[in-house]
């Protein structure tokens, strides 16, 4: 005899057996469904009620043994009103931030070099690709293949070594097909690639299409996001970027010395992602400390900082603390494989 979990699937109907929503066992504990989301394909518990208007959307299946949590939201109560129901679907559709490199160039066990994932709806890009970072890629659950573009803030290999490592494996049919992949930085950029692929030919594009885009800074509008490249002060190439979708206003500073133009990156930003490469008893020159980091945060009226690109002189000292003294805001110390909600939903 079949158990009711099995009698429920089977009088789906053929339209939703079809659907994107696909249903597997989990070990007693309630259902579990696998969601095509607009970020990634991942497991989530699914409430096994909808209101009105949600109701087409997925049919209730069996009762939920317990509350669950899908990325910090609780399930909405049944009573609740289709705002509270679209909010928690909406959670799959925010802009989100995962840190895939919070180190710099010099070796270290948890921090690989730069590198960021942002996501919104079904786009993907990555701002800056240091050595390791397609690894942190693939353990973030997110395919090359699924990438839309990559943001360059300058050419030190710590930002931008692994384009080198995403440019073959693209040209492997397990990432095929694919839509053209689009590479944005600075005046260089087409110069850079034509000495990638003459020393190593078989980076060159194989079945997909590869665009490349040296930007002057300015505004422009490209895979769901209305991005503003800023220059900044650390390189001839530098550049910070902004990134606008939805509710959501991102701003990464790459590598970055003291300059006014970090307050113009990060003005009214959600999250200002910023080079705090020591302590503000240590600086580097090129880079900032934290606390010059939470000033310009402050100036700009961001409101959450994120601190990151941490040498290994960072060790042993209160980074979190060097930055209240001059932010008022949220401050949040960079971890490889962190993942933050950027905006409201």
């Amino acid at each position: 005899m079949r158990s009711q979990s099995h009698v429920g699937y089977a009088r789906r109907s053929r339209r939703e057996r079809r659907s994107d929503i696909t249903c597997r066992q989990n070990g007693g504990f309630g259902r579990v469904f696998n969601v095509k989301d607009n970020h990634r394909r991942s497991l989530v518990r699914r409430p096994s009620w909808h209101c009105q208007a949600c109701q087409p959307f997925a049919r209730p299946l069996a009762k939920p043994s317990r509350q669950a949590a899908i990325r910090g939201t609780k399930l909405p109560a049944p009573s609740a009103s289709h705002a509270t129901c679209e909010a928690f679907y909406g959670t799959l559709r925010r802009m989100h931030l995962t840190v895939l490199g919070s180190g710099t160039a010099v070796p270290v066990p948890d921090r690989f070099p730069a590198g960021y994932l942002v996501e919104h709806d079904e786009h993907r890009v990555m701002v800056d690709c240091g050595p390791g970072t397609l690894r942190r890629l693939a353990q973030a659950s997110v395919s090359p293949k699924q990438l839309d573009a990559v943001l360059l803030t300058h050419y030190h290999t710590d930002h931008c070594a692994d384009l080198a490592a995403l440019l073959f494996a693209l040209r492997s049919p397990h990432l095929q097909p694919r839509p053209p992949l689009t590479i944005y930085g600075a005046p260089g950029l087409i110069r850079l690639v034509e000495k990638l692929t003459e020393a190593w030919p078989w980076l060159s594009p194989k079945n997909y299409e590869m665009h490349l885009v040296e930007l002057a800074p300015g505004t422009f509008t490209a895979h769901g996001f209305e991005i503003t490249a800023i220059p900044i002060r650390h390189t001839a190439q530098s550049l910070g970027y902004r990134l606008r979708a939805g509710n959501g206003l991102l701003a990464l500073s790459g590598d970055a010395d003291t300059c006014d133009e970090l307050v113009d990156l990060a003005r009214d930003a959600d999250v200002f992602v910023c080079d705090s490469a020591a302590p503000d008893a240590l600086k580097i020159e090129g880079h900032l400390t934290p606390g010059l980091a939470a000033g310009y945060a402050e100036r700009a009226g961001a409101r959450e900082l994120v601190l990151t690109h941490f040498y290994p002189e960072c060790e042993g000292h209160d980074l979190a603390a060097e930055a209240r003294a001059h932010f008022g805001g949220k401050i949040t110390l960079a971890a490889d494989l962190m993942r933050l909600p950027v905006g409201s939903d």
